[in-house]
């Protein structure tokens, strides 16, 4: 993890807690001098201090509350998602177990690895759209789409979804979205009427 990424974690915890430095180097067994330096990025931890802050931050209580909602999303037996847009491309953050269920690129894309091209040229024309419409960046309220993928069995499956902005405990954008499942008719009836892709409202 870099630096920059174990201070913002540090400094998220101790703003959920009220945590002050002191009592947080104490905890972790380090001088509140070398606690500020991680918090603003200037030193990483060694391995052992690593396993350390890990082991704190990862205790249900200590967790942070997009961790809890990323899990909601993974353990999910209906089809949900959780996308980034970071360096250039929409990146996955979570899929759902029911996602994950239909096997192909559901089942074996990681958190962080870019989507475009793997779910094929439906959804990679509603990330198009929806990055043009500012989803990935907090300027859309809430949106619809309608989209097909194939499966790894040859099999097009059709969505209906409706995705909505969030933040995560730095601030960051992130997507989340809910897919329904819908026929061959009823996603040819939604293309021809126009509702490939829909803004139902912006962020002012």
């Amino acid at each position: 993890m870099p630096a920059s990424e174990w201070g913002a974690r540090l400094r998220a915890f101790r703003q959920r807690t009220g945590l002050k430095q002191l009592a947080l180097a104490d905890e972790l067994g380090v001088s509140q001098a070398f606690l500020s330096r991680l918090e603003t990025g200037a030193a990483n931890p060694s391995d052992a201090l690593a396993a350390r802050i890990a082991t704190l931050l990862e205790r249900p209580c200590n967790r942070l509350i997009f961790d809890d909602w990323r899990a909601t999303v993974a353990l999910s037996p209906g089809l949900s998602s959780l996308l980034a847009r970071q360096h250039g491309a929409v990146r996955l953050c979570e899929f759902s177990a029911g996602f994950r269920a239909m096997g192909g690129a559901f089942e074996t894309a990681r958190e962080g690895d870019g989507l475009e091209g793997l779910l094929g040229e439906d959804a990679d024309r509603q990330f198009a759209a929806l990055t043009e419409a500012g989803a990935f960046d907090g300027e859309v309220a809430v949106s619809e789409s309608t989209w097909s993928t194939p499966l790894a069995d040859g099999q097009e499956v059709c969505f209906h979804s409706v995705s909505v902005p969030v933040r995560d405990d730095f601030g960051r954008w992130r997507l989340h979205s809910s897919h329904t499942p819908i026929s061959a008719a009823q996603y040819r009836s939604r293309i021809a009427a126009g509702l490939e892709t829909v803004i139902r409202a912006r962020n002012p």
